[in-house]
């Protein structure tokens, strides 16, 4: 037998000790992909399925075992996707031990960790628990089906349904960027994301917001020699943007090395 197989079995073994898993969803059509560690031709439910391989699914994932219960994590893309989208070189503003999940040590000798850090930190997690992973598999219909519910998911031309007796959403919101809904935001050159600033030396560039990430990544493209104004609708920059930001941000646009457009809309 092998070790996954042992594994599941054990899951589906304690199944009748702990009983069934509360229903913890309201589910939507869900869109998410994946490398699948289950057999999909298993006829058995399951007593979970996650949808979202970030933080708060692998936290999820790990409860879910620590208890007994036979459960699948599923995700459209890779484990933790959406950190790995964050700009190469963020700092988290949260310090290491508020990033922790599932009783696993952040073990750094960094106060705050970086998106490299916090990215081999949660694989760390996943291989820790064993999660079952269903990576780069998207999730395309959730329906109720009887007491469960019946989860149909799709990798490259091969679709898969599951049944499970409860659901969690776990998707994030960095898959889904708040665009302006304005003319020309579809062409090559206007972005949704920040990925680093290395690009765009002399480059003029307009970044739109007046929050932690706007003025984050206004401050960074100016050090590298971009040419940068910041617009933001609001009469001023908000009151959450952290301390050690404001000051700078707000010392840049007085020396006039970044122009600031406020109560300005796109």
């Amino acid at each position: 037998m092998t070790e996954l197989a042992r594994h599941r079995r054990r899951y589906h073994d304690r199944r009748g000790q702990f009983g069934s898993c509360p229903r913890i969803c309201r589910i939507c059509p869900a869109t998410i992909d994946a490398v699948s560690l289950l057999p999909p031709t298993d006829d058995r439910p399951l007593d979970l399925l996650v949808i979202g391989a970030g933080p708060t699914g692998l936290a999820i994932g790990a409860a879910a075992g620590k208890a007994g219960l036979a459960a699948l994590i599923v995700d459209r893309g890779g484990l933790c996707e959406g950190i790995r989208g964050y700009p190469t070189d963020l700092l988290f503003f949260t310090t290491r031990e508020r990033l922790e999940i599932a009783g696993v040590p952040f073990a750094i000798p960094d106060t705050k960790p970086n998106r490299k850090q916090a990215l081999a930190y949660y694989r760390e997690v996943a291989r820790h628990w064993r999660l079952p992973l269903a990576l780069h598999e998207e999730v395309t219909a959730v329906r109720r089906a009887g007491e469960g519910f019946e989860v149909t998911s799709r990798r490259g031309e091969e679709e898969r349904r599951r049944r499970a007796s409860a659901v969690a959403l776990a998707s994030g919101y960095f898959g889904h960027p708040r665009r302006l809904g304005v003319p020309g935001e579809e062409l090559a050159w206007v972005s949704s994301r920040y990925r680093e600033p290395y690009g765009h030396f002399a480059d003029r560039v307009v970044v739109v917001g007046g929050g932690n990430s706007a003025a984050e990544v206004a401050l960074e493209l100016y050090r590298w020699g971009a040419k940068v104004a910041i617009v933001h609708r609001g009469t001023a920059f908000r009151p959450g943007v952290k301390y050690w930001l404001k000051p700078d941000l707000e010392n840049r646009i007085a020396e006039g090395s970044i122009t600031a457009h406020l109560e300005t809309t796109v």
